[in-house]
């Protein structure tokens, strides 16, 4: 089990604009103070390309067994304020002891 370091709030759902596209809906969340654990890690990189060094950020997250998350919501930390687009969520092999959730995240803001 992963110590919590932030509680979040997690959005699912979508609304239509006035154009008749799908938008995000971030005014009620399906779940709030969800207990997690998110971290962020920067690494540098050497793109070829361009003959140039690049530093790419990386989040991943733990939630506990049982959060209904899933692939494509949003998840906001409650305390930075900071979104993240959920891109996989996983369980290890072993769930007999209830064991966290691991979520991939982008962030988004």
């Amino acid at each position: 089990m992963a110590t919590a370091n932030c509680t979040c709030s997690v959005y699912r759902d979508v609304e239509v604009d006035g154009y008749a596209d799908t938008v995000d809906d971030n005014t009620t969340p399906t779940y709030t103070e969800v207990p997690a654990s998110i971290r962020e890690q920067t690494r540098r990189v050497w793109d070829q390309a361009t003959a140039t060094p690049r530093v790419v950020r990386s989040a991943s997250g733990r939630v506990p067994a049982g959060t209904d998350v899933r692939e494509a919501d949003r998840v906001v930390n409650d305390q930075t304020g900071a979104t993240y687009l959920v891109d996989a969520v996983g369980a290890p092999p072993d769930v007999s002891h209830g064991a966290d959730l691991y979520l991939e995240l982008r962030c988004t803001t």
